[in-house]
């Protein structure tokens, strides 16, 4: 057993309970996610801003998110035509107003409607601006994503940030400061999100006054490869076929809290999926400052995230 379970240090994790007291969060975060499909790489880079609206009923907490405009792919803003018909189609969605369970798992989207009617006015534009049948696509596209509240709820949440950001991780854990539980991932964002076998581990640093979640496991999921490799939801292949190769993989999930009041100050997150080819997914995100607070943890430049910063919290 772990000897220490409660931390005069660590507020934020007491009686084997880690807690999140987000009520002056207000910060910017980076994101970058790594995609290797086993014959190239490529990497996304954007930046949040979260703020803490108000909490209602049970420790239900509301949400602000904006997403910044400029998104690099491969270090280079994207400006071809149909980046950035993605980009323009994207942007309706920002400001995001959420709300999460008492766990920290998003549950709700709150200005639905204010999505809706920015929306209507971005196809509009688009096809003003963009007239191909390549727009068409894209508008039919993201209409599918917003015929209802519980759609877009399932398209956000394949969102690499929202869902590592906004999951289910406050909550007691045992005397031996672990849970084996099962944990869903977008590997593959056009498909509902993969099911995982996990064991999720807390660490207390008494020295750093820092809390550690270590999530780690392998994919347990009712689809086999063929199944993904062919962009279904459902078990279609593996029910045809009994013999049917299982779906292999595993994930591997670092998060540092900050020990006071258990807000989320980095995210290491690598996905392994055993298809046909191996493919690999390494996600980052990480706290660039709190805003309006010149005490904060800060990182003043994003270069110094790829060498000094990582080494010293994923050692």
């Amino acid at each position: 057993m772990e000897q220490t379970i409660k931390s005069k240090n660590n507020s934020a994790f007491e009686d084997n309970h880690l807690t999140f007291n987000p009520k002056n969060l207000n910060a910017k975060y980076g994101c970058s996610v790594l995609f290797n499909d086993g014959k190239s790489q490529n990497e996304v880079r954007y930046k949040l801003d979260i703020s803490f609206i108000g909490n209602i009923e049970d420790r239900k907490n509301i949400f602000l998110i904006n997403r910044e405009e400029k998104v690099y792919v491969n270090d280079i803003i994207q400006n071809n035509f149909i980046d950035k018909l993605g980009l323009e189609t994207s942007k309706c969605l920002y400001p995001l107003e959420i709300k999460t369970n008492s766990n920290g798992k998003l549950v709700e989207i709150l200005n639905f409607e204010a999505i809706s009617s920015r929306w209507k006015k971005t196809k509009e534009r688009l096809r003003e601006d963009y007239k191909s049948s390549l727009t068409e696509k894209y508008i039919n596209a993201t209409e599918k994503s917003l015929i209802s509240k519980d759609v877009l709820l399932g398209k956000i949440n394949k969102d690499w940030f929202i869902n590592l950001y906004f999951k289910s991780i406050y909550k007691f854990y045992s005397e031996d400061l672990y849970i084996d539980e099962k944990l869903s991932y977008p590997i593959l964002g056009s498909v509902k999100p993969v099911e995982y076998t996990v064991r999720s581990k807390i660490q207390l640093n008494e020295d750093t006054n820092d809390i550690r979640l270590d999530i780690n496991g392998n994919i347990d999921d009712e689809r086999c490869g063929l199944d993904l490799e062919q962009k279904l939801d459902n078990p279609h292949y593996k029910e045809l076929d009994k013999n049917e190769k299982p779906l292999l993989g595993s994930c591997n999930l670092i998060y540092l809290f900050e020990g006071e009041t258990g807000v989320i100050k980095a995210i290491e997150a690598e996905f392994e999926t055993h298809f046909t080819i191996p493919k690999k997914i390494l996600v980052k995100l990480f706290l660039l400052k709190k805003l309006e607070d010149k005490n904060a943890f800060l990182i003043e430049e994003e270069k110094e995230t790829k060498t000094g910063f990582w080494s010293k919290i994923f050692k």
